[in-house]
Formats: C-alpha cells, sequence, structure tokens
C-alpha cells in the first residue's frame, strides 16, 4: 500500500492478565487424540501414524484395557514422533477419560477476532459521546426490530458505521472497511490446559453452574498490525449522474478521521472494569472468594484507567460474559427497560437465561479471576 493509501498503522501487542482462550472450534478428547507423557497433556499426531505404524498401533488399542495405558504402550513402541505438542497442566494436575478439551484456535487470537473487539469498542465510544437524548433516540430503533434477530443492529450500526450504498448498486458502505488487523505477525505464547468455571453467586457461596476444559493463552504475547486506511479520494463532479447518496457515502467514510483508536479501546476496556466491579461491589461482601478478583480489578482500574499511556486494558475471548462482547451494559446504564427487554428476548432465542448473573472465572494461584483479561499495546508506525 502506498502511504497516499494508509492513514495510520500500529503494532498492536496483547500480552494475557488472565488466561485467555479463543476457540477454534474443534474439541480433544482424553485418552483418544490427548494423553499425558512426562507430566503434560500431549496431541497424538495423527498425520504421523503411516504404513506398518497403523496396524501396530490398532493392534495395541483394539485391546481391552486403559486407553492411557495402551497409549503409553504405543508411544513407548513408536517414540515421540507420533505425538504432537504438548502443554503443561495449568489449575488442573489430571483429567477423566473421555474429557474433551477445547482447542485453541492456531493463530491464538486471530485478526478477526481483534478487529470484533475494536468494532465493539467503537461502537461504545460513539455511542458513549451523544447526548443522552440522541443516545435515547438511537437506541429506541432495537426495540422496533426485536422480532427478527437479523435486524437486531441495523439502527445502531446505520448510526455508527453504515451508509446506503447508490440504490441501483444495492448493500452498504461500512466505515470499518478501512480497518485492517493482520492475524499474529509475531507469537511467543506459553499455552496451559486450564479449567474455566461458569459460577453463580448464590447467598454466600458461589455455585458451579458449568465448566469447560480449555488449552488456553497463559503467558507470553502476540502482535498484530492494524491498518486505517484514508478514505477513497473521489471527484464528485466526475461521477456520471452524481446523486446525494455519494456524499453520505464519503461523508461516512470521512469520519475515520475523526478515530482516536487509543482513546476508544481504553475506554471501552475501562468501562467492562468498571461493569465488573460493580456487578461484584455488593456480592464480595458476602463471598470471601471473590476479594482476590475484586481487589485485582481495583489495581488494574488504577493502572490502566487514571493516566493516558499506549497500553489499555481488554477483555478478549471464549467465556469472557456479553459485557466484554456487546454494548448491553452500556444500554442498561440508560434505558433498563429496554435492557430487559433485550435480555428477555435473548433468553428465549437462545433458550437459556441471558442475564449477568453468572461469574466466569479460573483458578490462578488459589485465586479466582476472572478469564479473557489483557493489556492491549498499540505502538504507531512511522509512515515515512
Amino acid at each position: 500500500m502506498g502511504e497516499e493509501i494508509i492513514r495510520e498503522s500500529y503494532i498492536v501487542s496483547i500480552k494475557p492478565l488472565t488466561p485467555i482462550h479463543v476457540w477454534s472450534g474443534i474439541d480433544h478428547v482424553y485418552g483418544v487424540d490427548l494423553v499425558d507423557y512426562n507430566n503434560k497433556i500431549c496431541f497424538i499426531d495423527l498425520d504421523k501414524i503411516i504404513g506398518d505404524m497403523t496396524t501396530g498401533i490398532v493392534d495395541i488399542l483394539r485391546k481391552e484395557g486403559d486407553p492411557l495405558v495402551k497409549w503409553n504402550r504405543v508411544i513407548r513402541k513408536y517414540g515421540e514422533r507420533i505425538l504432537g505438542e504438548c502443554i503443561e497442566y495449568g489449575n488442573m494436575s489430571k483429567i477423566s477419560i473421555g474429557s474433551k478439551v477445547k482447542a485453541i484456535n492456531s493463530h491464538i487470537i486471530p485478526g478477526s477476532t481483534l478487529k470484533g473487539y475494536i468494532r465493539t469498542a467503537l461502537l461504545y465510544y460513539k455511542l458513549s459521546a451523544l447526548n443522552p437524548n440522541i443516545l435515547n433516540k438511537v437506541l429506541s430503533q432495537i426495540s422496533t426490530s426485536l422480532t427478527n434477530p437479523k435486524n437486531v443492529s441495523i439502527g445502531i450500526e446505520a448510526y455508527a458505521f453504515r451508509k446506503p450504498r447508490p440504490i441501483k448498486a444495492k448493500g452498504f458502505i461500512d466505515l470499518l472497511q478501512l480497518v485492517e488487523v493482520s492475524d499474529p505477525l509475531e507469537k511467543n505464547v506459553l499455552l496451559k490446559l486450564m479449567k474455566f468455571l461458569v459460577m453463580e453467586p448464590v447467598s454466600n457461596r458461589l455455585q458451579k453452574v458449568a465448566e469447560n476444559n480449555v488449552i488456553a493463552f497463559f503467558d507470553g504475547i502476540v502482535k498484530h498490525r492494524l491498518t486505517i486506511r484514508n478514505p477513497p479520494v473521489v471527484q464528485l463532479d466526475r461521477i456520471h449522474n452524481k446523486v446525494s447518496e455519494h456524499d453520505d457515502i464519503l461523508a461516512k467514510f470521512g469520519e475515520i478521521k475523526d478515530v482516536d483508536l487509543i482513546d476508544a479501546l481504553g475506554s471501552f476496556g475501562c468501562f467492562i472494569v468498571r461493569s465488573e466491579l460493580d456487578r461484584l461491589s455488593e456480592i464480595v461482601k458476602r463471598i470471601d472468594e471473590l476479594k482476590d478478583y475484586y481487589h485485582r480489578l481495583t489495581q488494574w482500574r488504577r493502572s490502566y484507567c487514571e493516566g493516558v499511556g499506549k497500553c489499555v486494558i481488554g477483555r478478549i475471548g471464549f467465556m469472557t460474559g456479553h459485557q466484554a462482547k456487546t454494548i448491553l451494559p452500556l444500554i442498561k446504564s440508560v434505558d433498563q427497560q429496554l435492557y430487559n427487554q433485550i435480555i428477555g428476548y435473548l433468553s428465549k432465542l437462545f433458550n437459556h437465561v441471558w442475564d449477568s448473573r453468572t461469574l466466569k472465572l479460573t483458578l490462578i494461584n488459589n485465586s479466582l479471576l476472572g478469564t479473557g483479561w489483557c493489556e492491549i499495546c498499540l505502538e504507531r508506525l512511522s509512515m515515512k
């Protein structure tokens, strides 16, 4: 891309504050394609099982007995060459035969995941800056579209990011067409097998609602390149049969000049932190197990939300709750009735209670902490 096309370019570095999991869509099964070896949990690489090995391995596995004992016989016979990556145990020392383990995405945090998070952050940033009366008017468009899930976000998306193309062209242009996020250019990561928990506060205790075994991004760093392109330069007097939509489209694209990416990400991240602190403020008075998490959030708020820097806090990935993936907390803060309407609709649509009663947690050094918290740092690249 030439300099006249690129407006800004950044290296975006993401470091976990608590374990992060972005699911690949694949579940592994312990005792089938996951085994213990040298105090780690290792993948069986089926692509390495070739030729005469196949018959020998099948003969061992078809015999009666413990699957892990049989796989250990296979490994002793054929060596480590049949093993893929091996992962350290995290907050669990053993796992039951037949248990599923969610595989992490091969990119750890794909560019599409980061761009989706940025989109939500920008949406929050634009809406939270509105005059309350205008914000209520924009949000009111949600309630009129709840009968069709495909239309729920149309009004808000149209306000923040979209404009219709000229009638004959059909479809929409989108402001974030100008934002490109690569898959990681650099990865230096420590993965661990972690148990993620869904816990509901009940009286003075936590009740487990669900759990997932996941391969999690526990420590290290991933780096992406983020590029913001300049709006297309079009000489309107050269457009044949110019229509008003052309002006609207260029005006919408021109809004990219008003985007302060670091400020937007920082504002959204701190809003998520404050929302989580608000949820915990009363609960922590009666449940001691959550005090460490509450104190950690308070520390993060001081570190990331009481000054300006190139690093911000965020929450990304699987089991981070709709508070980190949507603008529902903002809607709740300005229109409780609309929030209740949306929650009721989503609960009916997905056939489970869609609310903020549960907490998504994992155990680290004997402390229960929220999953998916991360530090996001942006280093602006020179355009020379």
